[in-house]
């Protein structure tokens, strides 16, 4: 297993988040690794955490810059790989309102910004199977919503949004590629 995806979270900032979900402290929790893009520098780390009858997504983002190669996280809003986009997303609403579209993201428990300047997604855990159990219909399905989904941003309500990214795919490939990374050693670790 890779390192990053051996390493466990900060247990002091898992109990007392814990508590905060859990309306008590916790008696005891478990934290799994689960597999996700190693390369992103914005992803701290991703966890199935267990308490006390809970099982919740933690999430970690963080807007450390590094120099090792990876896909640097932005402080740019506006960029690509801005790094507080994705509690953005849950924290306005926007992830919910693609569900009209068949894209549903799992519901956001809370988010914590903590003291280090890391935030915290803790997230449903939602069972299902990973992109690549998919079927070519299932994917058909999720691409024709995404689309959808996008083609309404795009027609003005990013102005609402401005940690919407602009010319996505021309700064991601330029990134990716200028960083030596492939789509076949993005994601390492255990698929469920």
């Amino acid at each position: 297993m890779d390192a990053a995806l051996g390493r466990q979270p900060d247990p002091a900032f898992v109990e007392a988040e814990l508590t905060r979900l859990l309306d008590h402290a916790p008696h005891g929790w478990t934290a799994e690794p689960l597999a996700h893009n190693l390369h992103n520098a914005v992803t701290a780390g991703i966890w199935r955490v267990r308490s006390d009858g809970l099982t919740a997504v933690l999430k970690v983002l963080s807007g450390a810059q590094t120099d090792d190669g990876r896909w640097v996280g932005s402080s740019d809003p506006r960029d690509w790989n801005y790094w507080e986009r994705e509690a953005l997303a849950y924290e306005s609403g926007l992830a919910q309102r693609w569900e009209r579209f068949g894209l549903r993201a799992p519901r956001l428990l809370e988010s914590f910004r903590r003291s280090d300047g890391t935030i915290a997604l803790w997230l449903e855990h939602v069972d299902g199977s990973t992109g690549a159990g998919w079927t070519i219909d299932g994917l058909e399905t999720m691409v024709v919503g995404l689309g959808t989904a996008q083609g309404e941003l795009t027609r003005g309500a990013t102005d609402e949004l401005p940690w919407t990214s602009r010319r996505f795919l021309r700064s991601y490939v330029g990134r990716s590629t200028s960083a030596g990374i492939s789509s076949r050693t993005t994601t390492r670790g255990p698929s469920r």
